[in-house]
């Protein structure tokens, strides 16, 4: 306890720490939200976080962009969103329609049916250098938004 009587936590990564704890709470809310407004918010809140932790990844990990990243098949959800992260959000979602195939979450939001990343071909960004769009097109193309961006993000922070 300190001076005052609170209890305080001494975390062995502040930094990460400060980033896992900012995007789980952007998660949070996103899987709470019942509008496009809020879906937007948290869905750009939760890029950010992870934009952070890739900053911190390049930071503390010798040749993370050149090396690390492109050849870890975990980090292809990240490298994909990285990518989208340069699109307008309302532009990156939409809901399961009865012409696609059912799609079931690893954990359930507060609105019935999954918010989908939208196909590649319908963003109007275009290809990178990196090849992060292919990323995009394999590991998050009609996938669920919030599973995705959950394993990318927990597949760097397992790098540090």
């Amino acid at each position: 306890m300190d001076s005052v009587g609170w209890v305080t936590t001494a975390h062995a990564d502040p930094q990460l720490h400060a980033v896992r704890y900012a995007f789980d709470a952007a998660f949070r809310r996103f899987r709470e939200a019942s509008d496009d407004d809020s879906w937007m918010a948290e869905l750009s809140n939760m890029l950010h976080h992870l934009y952070r932790l890739r900053e911190l990844c390049k930071t503390r990990l010798a040749g993370f962009e050149q090396q690390i990243e492109p050849q870890t098949p975990a980090l292809k959800p990240e490298r994909g969103a990285t990518w989208a992260r340069n699109c307008d959000t309302h532009r990156l979602f939409r809901l399961p329609s009865t012409q696609l195939a059912p799609v079931y979450a690893e954990t359930y939001g507060a609105v019935y049916g999954e918010l989908l990343w939208r196909p590649r071909i319908e963003l109007p960004l275009a290809p990178d250098n990196h090849g992060r769009y292919l990323d995009y097109e394999s590991e998050l193309d009609g996938k669920v938004i919030p599973d995705t961006l959950r394993r990318g993000f927990d597949a760097m922070a397992a790098l540090l």
